[in-house]
């Protein structure tokens, strides 16, 4: 690995509440950042700029920018809207709804396939998956099935609660991660599942265990799928295999209360991810090495994206910090890790 990382900019006092989602503009100029204050900030990178802030109904979820549509951001929300937010300026912004005809219902991830314009959208115990820009007043969606598996664990919310989503094979199939049920690449023309990766390990009293995903990502070069548990530590699988290739191990007990966001880095050389110690790990894929950790002073990291980090606190103790590299390989110019 020929790079390591170090604080570029420390982001403060635009936002009140703990920051849920992080997404860098494809230029790598901006980043905006959603929040559970229920505000949306836009940041310049180079200066740490604060510039612009949408306000909502209600709590900022899941980010991601248009990589077709010039400075154009989607966003999901915890009472179910979505946008399009787009032609920012001093005067405002334009916005446009996704109106998937659902109401109080959150929306926890978002993806976008370019090459056939579709958007897919979890939102509830669903996965909707409608035509990108085609907004009429409601817009006509395809909802995936069900999981048919379904977990029995004491103590436990087992509600469908799809956590990350992921195109490939060009829009026709979706991989959905889900918190308690999974994870499962989906046929979208058959609606019939592919494969399904069913995390297990064993409690203190060595009985079975059905492990929770906070997330997963998708690097389609190298074939591959990172999943990053609640429970245990991060896990590094081929797509269409059910055998882990590696597993990252956390080195302290994790709290299952928080979602631990996983990327891939360096064109798959490496991973970062979140932790229960509230440092963002960077892993060699080539190896059980763990390279460097990006400290956060105990603070819970929910949320980064090319490298932005951002912690779980509230009020004053809300920050977001970006990380740069201190050495670059050439063919690497930016490094861009979409949340």
């Amino acid at each position: 690995m020929e790079s390591a990382y170090v604080v570029h900019k420390t982001l403060l006092n635009e936002h009140t509440d703990s920051v849920n989602a992080l997404s860098f503009s494809p230029c790598g100029r901006y980043l905006a950042s959603g929040s559970s204050d229920r505000s949306i900030c836009i940041w310049k990178v180079s200066s740490s700029r604060f510039i612009f802030r949408v306000v909502f109904d209600s709590q900022i979820n899941a980010l991601l920018w248009h990589s077709v549509e010039k400075d154009t951001l989607i966003c999901g929300c915890e009472d179910g809207a979505v946008f399009y937010l787009s032609d920012f300026s001093p005067t405002g912004f334009a916005g446009r709804e996704v109106r998937l005809g659902v109401k109080d219902t959150p929306v926890f991830c978002l993806d976008l396939e370019p090459n056939m314009r579709l958007l897919a959208i979890g939102v509830g115990n669903e996965v909707h998956i409608t035509k990108d820009g085609c907004l009429p007043s409601y817009t006509a969606t395809t909802k995936l099935p069900h999981p048919q598996y379904k977990p029995q664990i004491e103590g436990r919310d087992c509600r469908i609660r799809p956590r990350s989503i992921h195109f490939y094979e060009r829009g026709k199939r979706l991989i959905v991660s889900y918190l308690n049920h999974g994870v499962i690449a989906w046929d979208i023309d058959s609606m019939t599942a592919l494969w399904h990766i069913l995390l297990t390990g064993y409690s203190q009293t060595n009985t079975t265990v059905f492990m929770s995903r906070a997330s997963s990502a998708v690097y389609l070069d190298l074939n591959a799928i990172v999943i990053n548990t609640l429970q245990d530590g991060v896990y590094l699988f081929k797509l269409g295999s059910t055998k882990p290739v590696r597993k990252w191990v956390y080195d302290c007990e994790a709290e299952a209360c928080y979602p631990l966001l996983v990327s891939f880095l360096h064109d798959g050389k490496a991973i970062i991810s979140g932790s229960p110690t509230g440092s963002v790990c960077i892993w060699q894929t080539g190896s059980d090495d763990l390279y460097q950790v990006l400290p956060h002073s105990g603070e819970r990291i929910r949320a980064w994206s090319y490298v932005a980090t951002a912690s779980s606190g509230k009020g004053a103790d809300t920050y977001i910090k970006i990380w740069r590299a201190k050495y670059c390989l050439s063919s690497c110019t930016v490094l861009l890790v979409r949340s």
